[in-house]
């Protein structure tokens, strides 16, 4: 969902005036909705609280997961005071870890569509070919 919402809030997307005023006040309310559940606000906490009511199969928005377990390695010290292991700092990135490889153990039910998969595939690739900048340029060009 990060990445889709992501994606649609691209310089080169949000720029579609034509194509945003065809969608209807419920889908952008929708979106908005989305927008915010990833905006990262308080260390992504909408974004996680739904992640834990969402339940299992779901795909996990890796920056958080990146971000969590860089803030565990640099914030918090290996050792206590007193030279003691910091048992929580090793319990919490052993609690993310075993949320990340929890998505990877679960069977995802989702039939591929092979026509909609090539589209993908071949239009993403040419995005990628034109760059930032080009994309850009189309997207002011078709107003």
């Amino acid at each position: 969902m990060a990445s889709i919402i992501s994606g649609l809030n691209n310089s080169a997307v949000a720029k579609l005036e034509k194509s945003w005023k065809k969608i209807s006040q419920a889908k952008k309310d929708v979106f908005d909705y989305m927008t915010n559940i990833v905006a990262g606000r308080n260390n992504y906490a909408e974004y996680k609280d739904v992640m834990k009511n969402i339940g299992l199969p779901s795909i996990p928005f890796l920056v958080v997961i990146l971000k969590d377990l860089t803030a565990l390695l640099l914030s918090i010290p290996d050792l206590l005071e007193d030279g003691g292991c910091n048992f929580y700092k090793w319990r919490r990135m052993s609690e993310i870890i075993h949320d990340v490889i929890s998505y990877q153990i679960i069977e995802y039910d989702i039939e591929r569509d092979s026509d909609i998969s090539h589209y993908l595939t071949k239009r993403i690739a040419e995005a990628a070919d034109m760059g930032e900048e080009m994309l850009r340029k189309i997207s002011n060009t078709k107003k």
